[in-house]
Protein backbone atom coordinates (compact mmCIF):
# COMPACT_ATOMS: atom_id res chain seq x y z
CA UNK A 1 0.00 0.00 0.00
CA UNK A 2 1.30 3.43 -0.86
CA UNK A 3 1.97 5.81 2.02
CA UNK A 4 -0.64 8.32 0.91
CA UNK A 5 -3.26 5.55 0.80
CA UNK A 6 -2.38 4.59 4.37
CA UNK A 7 -2.71 8.20 5.49
CA UNK A 8 -6.07 8.66 3.76
CA UNK A 9 -7.53 5.34 4.92
CA UNK A 10 -9.95 5.23 7.85
CA UNK A 11 -8.79 3.91 11.15
CA UNK A 12 -10.26 4.27 14.65
CA UNK A 13 -7.93 7.07 15.73
CA UNK A 14 -8.05 9.11 12.55
CA UNK A 15 -8.41 12.37 14.49
CA UNK A 16 -5.43 11.46 16.67
CA UNK A 17 -3.34 10.55 13.63
CA UNK A 18 -4.13 13.88 11.97
CA UNK A 19 -3.47 15.82 15.20
CA UNK A 20 -0.12 14.10 15.78
CA UNK A 21 1.00 14.56 12.16
CA UNK A 22 0.04 18.25 12.32
CA UNK A 23 1.95 18.70 15.58
CA UNK A 24 5.10 17.17 14.10
CA UNK A 25 4.84 19.27 10.94
CA UNK A 26 4.38 22.47 12.97
CA UNK A 27 7.38 21.54 15.08
CA UNK A 28 9.38 21.30 11.84
CA UNK A 29 8.12 24.71 10.72
CA UNK A 30 5.72 23.35 8.08
CA UNK A 31 2.10 24.49 7.85
CA UNK A 32 0.03 21.28 7.99
CA UNK A 33 -2.77 22.90 5.97
CA UNK A 34 -0.49 23.36 2.97
CA UNK A 35 1.66 20.22 3.36
CA UNK A 36 1.31 17.61 0.63
CA UNK A 37 -0.39 14.29 1.30
CA UNK A 38 2.84 12.34 0.58
CA UNK A 39 4.66 14.45 3.20
CA UNK A 40 1.85 13.88 5.72
CA UNK A 41 1.91 10.15 4.90
CA UNK A 42 5.67 10.02 5.49
CA UNK A 43 5.23 11.67 8.89
CA UNK A 44 2.31 9.32 9.68
CA UNK A 45 4.64 6.38 9.11
CA UNK A 46 7.21 7.72 11.58
CA UNK A 47 8.08 5.93 14.82
CA UNK A 48 6.67 8.79 16.91
CA UNK A 49 3.23 8.54 15.32
CA UNK A 50 3.23 4.74 15.48
CA UNK A 51 4.07 4.88 19.19
CA UNK A 52 1.18 7.25 19.89
CA UNK A 53 -1.30 5.09 17.99
CA UNK A 54 0.00 1.72 19.20
CA UNK A 55 -2.20 1.55 22.29
CA UNK A 56 -5.14 3.26 20.62
CA UNK A 57 -6.17 0.78 17.97
CA UNK A 58 -9.82 0.32 18.92
CA UNK A 59 -12.71 2.79 18.79
CA UNK A 60 -13.15 2.52 22.59
CA UNK A 61 -9.50 3.36 23.27
CA UNK A 62 -9.69 6.31 20.89
CA UNK A 63 -12.89 7.59 22.45
CA UNK A 64 -11.31 7.35 25.90
CA UNK A 65 -8.25 9.28 24.74
CA UNK A 66 -10.45 11.93 23.12
CA UNK A 67 -12.64 12.28 26.21
CA UNK A 68 -9.65 12.49 28.56
CA UNK A 69 -8.07 15.17 26.41
CA UNK A 70 -11.27 17.21 26.31
CA UNK A 71 -12.24 16.74 29.98
CA UNK A 72 -9.00 16.46 31.92
CA UNK A 73 -6.54 19.36 32.19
Amino acid sequence: MLLHEAYDSWQPCDWLLVDRVSLILRREGIDPDTASVPLKATVAASAEVRAVLQLRHTPAACLGTWAAGRVLP
